[in-house]
């Protein structure tokens, strides 16, 4: 908390304009790394963007093990050993998250996802073949041995020794094949792996990070519900647990999150926005631009686009997109103005 506090000091951000969690201090926009080439020339971009992004006052980067074969989280590791050993932030001053939970692959092994699967997990048993949850080309598990394994190499890719917010990545592919029962059952191990690496000082916080999971019906074979969620981590780990992060999409052309009724607590309706603020749950949100389909929809400017997503009720922050250091300074202006 004191050094992302310290951080926006140094940077002359006004307290109005930062979110606050029990954790840290943020903007309401961060630096998204999900789009991109598998080329050296979009990690160099990337490596610029972020670097020029710490360098402006955007302290949250947000990533994954699985985007562009792992050089997303390489490319964030990057830019994070140029800024610290030159001495522009410190580690304490920055919120690093990612996810895991999608089969990936490895760019620099030349191992496409299925090749990771066979010659990496099921040949060293981290996981059998019975533990991947397909639903056409997505391959998701729950099994905890495959989280310490992303979890040590994302460690590694990122040069962190402790991730701040580390996410179950679109759990609802596992929902769908596993169904209600099975699904929650196996959620609970999983949550034991992640009490453990925050008890040992390794994570700070964990959550899920969706698509469809919280923004479909409740009828539908994806949903996943947030109160069902919360019921499997308190029996787990207590109140006292390190769940505190959900992530979704929502944007001007894609606001269930924030307009439709998904989920219910306690016998109310809720939206899935509403619905993690009712449980004391931090939101984070993907794609605030619908990949630039908003934009092309003509639903307004840059600046429009994200004061609807960021100025909704119960949104912590946006994870922007941004392969470009004049995509970072336009979005941080907007933000700042």
């Amino acid at each position: 908390m004191n050094g992302t506090k310290r951080y926006f000091a140094r940077k002359k951000v006004c307290d109005q304009k930062l979110r606050t969690t029990d954790g840290f201090y943020c903007l309401p926009i961060a630096v998204g790394t999900h789009l991109g080439e598998f080329s050296d020339e979009d990690s160099e971009l990337y490596i610029e963007a972020l670097t020029r992004a710490v360098d402006l006052g955007i302290n949250f980067i947000d990533t994954a093990i699985n985007y562009r074969g792992m050089r997303s989280e390489k490319d964030v590791g990057q830019a994070l050993r140029l800024l610290i050993e030159s001495g522009l932030v410190n580690r304490d001053q920055l919120i690093i998250s990612t996810k895991a939970g999608q089969i990936f692959g490895d760019i620099h092994l030349d191992l496409r996802p299925l090749d990771y699967l066979e010659q990496v997990l099921i040949k060293r048993g981290i996981l059998n073949r019975a533990d991947v949850n397909i639903v056409g080309n997505h391959r998701h598990t729950l099994e905890p041995s495959f989280y310490k394994h992303s979890f040590e190499i994302s460690r590694k890719n990122l040069g962190l020794g402790t991730i701040d917010i580390h996410y179950i990545h679109n759990p609802e592919i596992s929902m769908n094949v596993l169904g209600r029962q099975e699904f929650y059952k196996r959620l609970g191990k999983l949550i034991e792996f992640y009490e453990s690496k925050a008890e040992q000082g390794f994570l700070r916080y964990y959550g899920i990070a969706t698509w469809w999971g919280l923004v479909s019906d409740e009828g539908s074979p994806w949903h996943i519900s947030l109160a069902d969620i919360s019921k499997v981590v308190k029996s787990v780990a207590g109140n006292d647990n390190h769940f505190r992060f959900v992530q979704m999409p929502l944007s001007k052309s894609n606001n269930t999150a924030r307009e439709k009724v998904t989920q219910t607590i306690m016998g109310k309706k809720y939206s899935a926005i509403q619905a993690a603020t009712e449980l004391e749950l931090y939101v984070t949100i993907s794609s605030p631009l619908d990949q630039g389909h908003a934009l092309s929809c003509d639903l307004g400017s840059v600046v429009e686009l994200l004061d609807y997503v960021i100025n909704t009720d119960g949104v912590l922050a946006a994870m922007v997109g941004s392969k470009k250091k004049e995509h970072v300074e336009e979005n941080f202006r907007a933000i700042i103005r």
